[in-house]
């Protein structure tokens, strides 16, 4: 008698990795590569291995690959875990490096603003830094951000008696005096949003990268599944698959 049992994997690209600490996450990564190690350093010592002990290591072993590529590989004794640890490496300084690209760039970005737009104070909200590239003032006159407010609310609220809802939406939207610029040239308001376009753009990569990472953690636990075919018997037997979303599925049958 054979009794199936299917575990789904599914992965939320947008959830993982929200935690933007990386060294945090190099730190776990480092105690984890660590004990690893120092486990095996000590299994090295009893000349004799049980295979069945492996058997019952299987799923752990796998477990082990999801949580840092190249994990379970090595403690099947499968020299491509390097690889995947290797990579893990490459695509977290990677991601860094892109994360932090992002963040000079908005840096120097709003510092060019303080000098070319004559701004009030340079904190700001980012709602207020993304308006400064869209509009050369932030006043009531052509092309200020106040204008703007206005033309808007004539728009939405253009009859006599909705004048009460129109003045509301004027009062809650209008900028306040403390927060003003004036852009002296249009072409340094261009300047500014290239500049602004440049770090979204590193933003966007470093998230590419995340989907990455994520992608090796899968590769490497699906990449153990099938290593333990080595160490599995009639016993039991791990295999992989898809379903109609295309969620990853680890598939276990034990004979009994």
């Amino acid at each position: 008698m054979i009794y199936t049992i299917t575990y789904s994997l599914i992965v939320n690209t947008k959830e993982i990795f929200k935690n933007r600490h990386f060294y945090m996450h190099i730190i776990f990564f480092a105690i984890i590569l660590f004990f690893n190690f120092s486990v095996k350093l000590l299994a090295n010592q009893f000349e004799e291995i049980n295979i069945d002990q492996k058997q019952k290591n299987v799923f752990i072993n796998s477990i082990k690959s999801a949580i840092v590529p190249g994990w379970g590989e090595l403690c099947l004794d499968n020299k491509l875990g390097y690889s995947f640890i290797a990579s893990e490496v490459v695509f977290f300084t990677t991601m860094f490096y892109f994360k932090e690209e992002a963040k000079l760039r908005m840096k120097q970005s709003q510092q060019f603003a303080f000098n070319n737009a004559n701004l009030v104070s340079p904190y700001f909200d980012k709602k207020i830094w993304y308006h400064l590239s869209r509009y050369d003032r932030s006043g009531f006159e052509i092309g200020g951000y106040n204008e703007s407010v206005l033309k808007e609310a004539f728009l939405k609220y253009p009859y006599e008696h909705q004048i009460h809802e129109r003045t509301n939406y004027i009062l809650n939207n209008i900028l306040d005096e403390n927060i003003s610029w004036e852009w002296g040239k249009r072409d340094n308001r261009s300047v500014y949003s290239i500049m602004r376009t440049e770090s979204s753009e590193f933003d966007d990569y470093a998230l590419a990268i995340r989907g990455i990472i994520i992608l090796n953690h899968i590769v490497s636990f699906i990449h153990t599944i099938n290593a333990t075919n080595n160490y599995n018997t009639k016993k039991m037997q791990l295999f992989t698959a898809f379903d109609s979303d295309l969620n990853p599925l680890i598939n276990i049958s034990i004979k009994f």
